[in-house]
């Protein structure tokens, strides 16, 4: 599915020929519902249920990324209750079409607990499925699992690899994730106390410094994350005051 903010679109032509089972138009409706802001103004919830009756036409088509987008809706309940054993249906569904993504969306509902109780072991199997590139939220999983120890053995330098490669993998636009700016709080701490990364306070004080930027920008959703701004100010004072122990 892909949406062009250069394109008008029109959104009652494309309900009608959606009505009429043009899936083409069912992508675009749903695109332009979700960018374009109709979810958020949507009372009495039709939009949202109209939205996933075409998600579910696609998906039942044979759509993948349909498929993710309804474990999506399930997941965080919208339009909808939140259903995790559905959305774990519709993110596997997506896996066995092709997005080995979908995998990784089954692995988050586990790590995170999400409507059901936190699996380290199920999450670590779901991130192990496929042998592809992951996902910049699945390589911070497991570097938070080798940091603490969650079904795997303990390692700061495994949970350092992870992190790292976040930070050295970044792409264009990808600052913007919430999941680059955590991995830079994370390795900046390794390297100003040289745990499981070579103790570097320039290198320490760059990533910290990117990861504050980001994190103020952010406001209040960069908050909602195992990073708390308490953690987040007591470790920047920390590194300052070691400011001139190197």
């Amino acid at each position: 599915m892909g949406y062009d903010p250069g394109k008008q679109y029109n959104l009652f032509q494309l309900l009608q020929k959606a009505d009429e089972g043009d899936l083409e138009a069912m992508e675009d409706v749903v695109m332009v519902l979700a960018v374009e802001g109709y979810l958020e103004d949507d009372p009495d919830g039709d939009i949202a249920e109209r939205r996933i009756s075409y998600l579910r036409r696609l998906a039942e088509a044979g759509r993948a990324s349909a498929c993710i987008m309804l474990g999506d809706t399930y997941i965080y309940g919208t339009g909808t209750s939140v259903d995790p054993e559905e959305a774990i249906k519709w993110f596997g569904l997506a896996a066995e079409k092709g997005i080995p993504f979908g995998n990784e969306c089954i692995g988050m509902i586990y790590y995170e607990g999400k409507g059901i109780p936190a699996d380290y072991e199920k999450a670590y199997a779901y991130f192990t499925k496929d042998s592809c590139k992951k996902s910049f939220c699945t390589r911070y999983a497991f570097g938070e699992m080798y940091l603490q120890g969650l079904y795997v053995a303990q390692s700061d330098e495994k949970a350092c690899e992870f992190y790292s490669s976040i930070v050295d993998d970044r792409m264009n636009g990808a600052e913007l994730d919430d999941y680059y700016w955590r991995a830079c709080f994370r390795l900046g701490s390794a390297c100003h106390y040289g745990r499981g990364a070579e103790k570097n306070y320039a290198f320490a004080l760059k990533l910290l410094s990117k990861a504050k930027t980001l994190y103020g920008s952010r406001s209040e959703n960069a908050m909602d994350c195992d990073i708390t701004k308490e953690e987040f100010d007591r470790e920047w004072l920390l590194l300052n005051q070691d400011a001139g122990n190197y």
